[in-house]
């Protein structure tokens, strides 16, 4: 007797399963756990707001030469193509040198006005501006408004105002800066948090710049969640340095006093770096878009005294280039420039002129250095003939008679004591 046997089944998981059954959503979350069991996802990293990405991580800032492709120190970078831990860890000195302000330089900290320095506060700014753009952080102080135009704090301090400064902050951390780009299409960047951290690491550097009284004092003024780059800058002009049209004109006197003749030797270079601090702090005190007219003749009145003729004739010619509009192109084309641009073109030009010697002051410099060095040679060959020629002998390292006597009477007493052999 024969029974029949069940028919043979096939398991859905032997290997004539059909792979037509797994549908497509238990496929992506197969290829999801795969990807778990392999590590975790890479960072994805944002670009800045100002700055940029390179193959270490992100960085902040104009960049090196202000054009925007490679940061301008390592100290720029503000976050790592990493773990967040490693990134972490690699931040912490960049984050403490960011925030040391002119710590270092103690001869620049901003003071209060009753202290040996209230009367370099241009020069810490000029100084400050200096560290913030090599650590990337100046991009916080380039203040972009609703019509268009950036305003630079450092340059600009006159255009700034409370309200400006304020709405500015708020853009920044909370609704996102104006993009000027596009002027025909405005809009906004969305928030950065490079920004944010600028904007405190900024703060902190301000806060580091300060003498202990003028710290304790604007601590009172400013509540700690405000303690933003921008807002403790308006805060510290504020109180020590008030921009005026009156402090224009004090400047623009004391740019028409300067003379090349009372520089040693006509020092071009010196007379420069001068006149272009008056010209940077004339600016300053802008309180609005409008210029000096004659700040260019202004910043070269004290080069047309120059005694060398050709370097004269070169001051006169971007003088009257920059008094007259040019229509009718009065010495060729028309080469107006910018006051510090004329004054670094003039500094050039006496530098090349002083490498071929062709420059009459450095010329005469030369020719009284030789003939003094020529009759101070004389004086001692005079001075060699004369002792030589004189009975008295006189010791050549420091001039006393006595001493090369006692000399003298040494070395015969030594003679006489040496036994004959």
């Amino acid at each position: 007797m024969t029974t029949d046997s069940p028919p043979a089944t096939t398991s859905p998981t032997g290997p004539s399963a059909s792979c037509t059954n797994i549908s497509p959503e238990q496929l992506a979350d197969l290829l999801s756990n795969v990807g778990q069991k392999l590590g975790p996802a890479p960072r994805i990293l944002a670009t800045p707001h100002v700055g940029g990405k390179g193959p270490a991580g992100v960085w902040t800032g104009f960049g090196a030469g202000c054009k925007g492709t490679d940061p301008k120190s390592a100290t720029c970078m503000r976050d790592f193509d990493t773990s967040v831990v490693k990134s972490f860890t690699a931040m912490a000195p960049i984050e403490d040198k960011c925030q040391m302000g002119l710590r270092d330089c103690p001869d620049l900290l901003f003071s209060m006005p009753n202290e040996s320095n209230a009367n370099m506060t241009v020069n810490s700014l000029i100084a400050f501006e200096e560290r913030m753009t090599h650590h990337g952080l100046e991009g916080v102080f380039h203040v972009a408004s609703a019509s268009g135009t950036a305003l630079n704090m450092f340059r600009e301090p006159g255009m700034c105002t409370s309200d400006i400064i304020k709405t500015w902050c708020e853009d920044v951390i909370t609704t996102g800066v104006h993009d000027l780009s596009v002027p025909s299409m405005p809009g906004r960047h969305p928030t950065c948090d490079c920004d944010r951290i600028n904007m405190i690491w900024s703060g902190e550097a301000l806060l580091n710049s300060y003498t202990e009284a003028l710290k304790q004092d604007l601590k009172f003024n400013i509540q700690p969640d405000e303690r933003y780059g921008p807002e403790v800058l308006m805060t510290l002009l504020t109180k020590l340095y008030r921009p005026s049209q009156s402090k224009i004109e004090s400047l623009k006197d004391k740019l028409k006093s300067l003379d090349i003749h009372k520089y040693p030797g006509e020092n071009v270079t010196t007379f420069v770096q001068d006149a272009s601090k008056l010209v940077r702090e004339i600016r300053m005190n802008f309180t609005n878009n409008s210029n000096v007219p004659d700040l260019t003749t202004t910043a070269l009145s004290g080069l047309t005294l120059s005694s060398d003729d050709f370097l004269l004739s070169q001051v006169c010619t971007l003088r009257i280039n920059s008094d007259v509009n040019g229509f009718g192109g009065i010495l060729g084309s028309f080469q107006a420039k910018d006051p510090i641009a004329a004054l670094q073109t003039i500094d050039d030009l006496c530098r090349v002129l002083i490498s071929q010697s062709d420059c009459g002051p450095a010329r005469q410099i030369d020719i009284k250095h030789k003939a003094l060095q020529a009759k101070v040679e004389d004086k001692l060959v005079q001075d060699r003939n004369l002792s030589s020629s004189s009975g008295g002998k006189s010791c050549w390292d420091c001039g006393d008679k006595g001493a090369l006597q006692l000399e003298v009477m040494t070395a015969a007493r030594s003679d006489s004591s040496t036994p004959e052999q």
